[in-house]
C-alpha cells in the first residue's frame, strides 16, 4: 500500500514546494490527492481566455483552473486561443530617427512539447463566441408608469403630489438594422411587453431616444413617433463611435397600442335556427367571417373592439335578418334611389305602384314571415305598411317633393258664393218688411261686396266611430272580443296577466315589443298586428265618447 506523505519541509522562501512523496506512514487526515488543476480539455472562461494579461488562476469555470507556471498559462491560451496578441509579433519600433543598421525582432515563443491536434484547434476556433461588442449598441430601457395613488395627504392638508416609477433595464440592439417598428418591439421586449403592445404601422407609440454625445443631451432627448425620425436619429447615430443608447417610454400613453385579445371562434352557422329553410343557403363561417380563421396578427382582431359575431344576437334576430337580406335581394328598384345614388328598394304591387321600403318595413314584414302571416312575394296586410284603412297607400314619391295633392271641390264654393248673393239680395226686403211705417223715407243699406266675400271652409265630418262603446274598467276586455272578432287572433287568455299588470289598450301601444313578448311569449308578427288595433280601437273609443257626453250651448241670460 503507498501513503501520501503529508509533512512537507519546509523549503526556501521564493521557491515551489516539492511535490508530495509517497510515503510508507498512514493518511490519518484521509487527504484527498491534488487534482490536476491544469486539464487542457476544460475550456477556459471568456474573461480568461480574451484578457491581454491572463493570470494563473482563472475564477470563471467551475471548479476553477490553477495555472502554476507561465508555461501552463501559454499552453492553454494556445490550445483555446490561438489568436491572441501575446502569439503575435511586436509591432516594428524604426522610425525616421532610428538608426538603419540596427534592427530588432521579436522571436515567437518557443514551440511547446506538446503537440496539438488540428481537429481540436478547428473545433476550438469555431467554438469562440462573438464579442458583445458585435451583438450591436448597448441600450438603457427605461420604462415610466404612473405610481399609484396615496390616500395619505402632506402636512399642509394638501394631497401628495404623484411621481412616476421609472425602471431601467438594457440589452444590446443593432439599431442599423431595423425600422422604428422593430426596434420599438425590440426594446418593448427589454421589459416583457412585446406581447402586451404592438407599434403602429405608420406612427407610434412615441418614445424618447438620446446616446453619448448627442444634441441636449439625456434631459432634451428628442421624440420619435415614425420610421423617418427614427432613420435620421440612426444617421445621426452612425456618426458616433459606439455610444450607448438611451430610450425612455410612458407605458400610460400606449394604451391606444395594446393588443386586443382575440374573442371566442364563432359557433357553426350549421345549428341557426334558420339553416332548415328551403332557400338560398347561408355562407359558411370562413366565408361570412373570414377574419375567424385569421391569426392574431390581423389589424382588425389586434385592435377591433366592436367585432361582430353571430353569438351576440337571438335566434329571432338571426333569423329576421336572414330575411331582410332575402327581401332587399328581391325587391330592388332602379327607379327610386338612395340618397348615395345606389338602386333603392321598393314593393311593386299589381297595379304597379311602388310603396317605399325602409329600415322600418323591413323589420315588419320579416318577423310576418318568421310568423308565417306572409311571404316574400306578399307584404303583410297592416295599417302599418299599406297606409290608412280607407283604401289609400303611401306609395313612392320623388325625392323633395310632395307630389300631386287632391285638388279642392269646386262645389262647395260654388254653393257658398249663390248663398251669399242671395242673403245680399234679400236683405233690403226683409228690412222694409219689418220697418215700421213713418214718413221718413227708407234708408237704403249699403250694397254687399260680393267679391270680398269670403267663402266658408267646409266643415270636417266625423265619421261615427265603428268600435262599440265600453263601460269604464271593462275596455281590456271588450279590446280583447273585438281583436278576435276582426283579426281572428284569440288572445283572451292574456287577459288576467294584462290585468294584473295594468296594461290597458290605450297604454299597450307605448309597451317595448321586448317587454310585451316576455309577458305574452306570443311571435312578434301576433303583437305588431295587436299594438296597431289597439291604437286605432283606442282612437274610436274616445271619438265615441266625446260625441256622446257633447251637449249644445245654451244663453243664460
Amino acid at each position: 500500500m503507498v501513503f501520501i506523505q503529508n509533512a512537507v519541509p519546509n523549503s526556501p522562501k521564493g521557491t515551489r514546494p516539492p511535490p508530495l512523496a509517497p510515503s510508507n506512514k498512514e493518511n490519518y487526515l484521509h487527504i484527498p490527492p491534488r487534482p490536476d488543476y491544469t486539464n487542457m480539455d476544460q475550456r477556459p472562461s471568456n474573461a480568461w481566455l480574451y484578457s491581454l494579461n491572463p493570470g494563473h488562476i482563472d475564477g470563471g469555470v467551475n471548479p476553477p483552473a490553477f495555472y502554476p507556471s507561465q508555461e501552463d498559462i501559454i499552453r492553454k491560451m494556445y490550445i483555446w486561443n490561438p489568436g491572441h496578441p501575446m502569439f503575435q509579433p511586436a509591432p516594428s519600433t524604426t522610425g525616421p530617427t532610428a538608426p538603419t543598421a540596427t534592427t530588432t525582432t521579436t522571436e515567437a515563443p518557443v514551440a511547446l512539447p506538446v503537440p496539438i491536434d488540428p481537429a481540436l484547434q478547428e473545433q476550438t476556433v469555431a467554438a469562440t463566441p462573438t464579442p458583445l461588442e458585435l451583438a450591436g449598441h448597448q441600450v438603457s430601457v427605461i420604462e415610466v408608469r404612473p405610481a399609484p395613488e396615496k390616500t395619505t395627504s402632506t402636512r399642509t392638508g394638501k394631497p401628495a403630489a404623484r411621481k412616476d416609477e421609472r425602471e431601467s433595464k438594457f440589452d444590446y440592439i443593432k439599431l442599423e438594422d431595423m425600422s422604428c417598428c422593430d426596434f420599438v418591439t425590440a426594446f418593448l421586449k427589454v421589459h416583457d411587453c412585446a406581447e402586451e403592445y404592438s407599434p403602429g404601422v405608420h406612427s407610434g407609440p412615441p418614445f424618447k431616444m438620446s446616446w453619448t454625445g448627442s444634441s441636449g443631451g439625456k434631459a432634451g432627448a428628442i421624440t420619435i413617433e415614425n420610421d423617418r425620425e427614427y432613420q435620421l436619429a440612426v444617421a445621426a447615430l452612425k456618426q458616433k463611435n459606439n455610444p450607448a443608447v438611451t430610450v425612455e417610454y410612458n407605458i400610460s400613453l400606449m394604451e391606444g397600442y395594446r393588443v386586443r385579445k382575440r374573442s371566442s371562434s364563432v359557433s357553426s352557422l350549421s345549428s341557426s335556427p334558420f339553416s332548415s329553410l328551403p332557400s338560398t343557403p347561408c355562407p359558411s363561417p370562413k366565408k361570412a367571417f373570414p377574419h375567424h380563421e385569421a391569426q392574431d396578427d390581423d389589424p382588425e382582431l389586434l385592435y377591433g373592439t366592436k367585432v361582430p359575431r353571430v353569438d351576440d344576437f337571438t335566434p329571432q334576430a338571426q333569423l329576421n335578418g336572414h330575411m331582410v337580406l332575402k327581401l332587399k335581394d328581391k325587391w330592388v328598384c332602379e327607379k327610386h334611389q338612395g340618397e348615395h345614388g345606389e338602386p333603392g328598394h321598393c314593393y311593386i304591387d299589381a297595379s304597379g305602384n311602388h310603396i317605399g321600403l325602409n329600415n322600418r318595413k323591413f323589420a315588419m314584414w320579416s318577423s310576418s314571415i318568421v310568423a308565417g302571416e306572409a311571404t316574400i312575394h306578399e307584404p303583410p296586410n297592416t295599417v302599418e305598411f299599406d297606409g290608412l284603412r280607407d283604401g289609400r297607400i303611401t306609395s313612392t314619391r320623388p325625392r323633395g317633393r310632395g307630389g300631386p295633392r287632391p285638388s279642392t271641390s269646386s262645389g262647395s264654393g260654388g254653393n257658398s258664393d249663390a248663398t251669399t248673393l242671395l242673403l245680399a239680395a234679400m236683405l233690403p226686403l226683409i228690412t222694409n218688411l219689418h220697418k215700421p211705417a213713418s214718413g221718413e223715407p227708407p234708408v237704403t243699406p249699403p250694397r254687399a261686396n260680393t267679391a270680398a266675400a269670403t267663402p266658408e271652409a267646409p266643415k270636417k265630418t266625423v265619421a261615427p266611430p265603428m268600435s262599440p262603446f265600453a263601460e269604464p274598467g271593462s275596455e281590456l276586455h271588450v279590446c280583447l272580443l273585438d281583436f278576435l272578432k276582426h283579426k281572428k287572433i284569440d288572445l283572451l287568455h292574456l287577459e288576467m296577466v294584462f290585468s294584473e299588470l295594468e296594461l290597458t289598450p290605450d297604454i299597450i301601444t307605448e309597451v317595448p315589443m321586448a317587454r310585451l313578448r316576455e309577458i305574452s311569449g306570443m311571435v312578434e308578427g301576433r303583437l305588431w298586428k295587436f299594438k296597431i288595433f289597439c291604437r286605432d280601437w283606442t282612437e274610436r273609443l274616445d271619438e265615441k265618447r266625446h260625441a256622446m257626453s257633447f251637449r249644445p250651448l245654451t244663453d243664460s241670460t
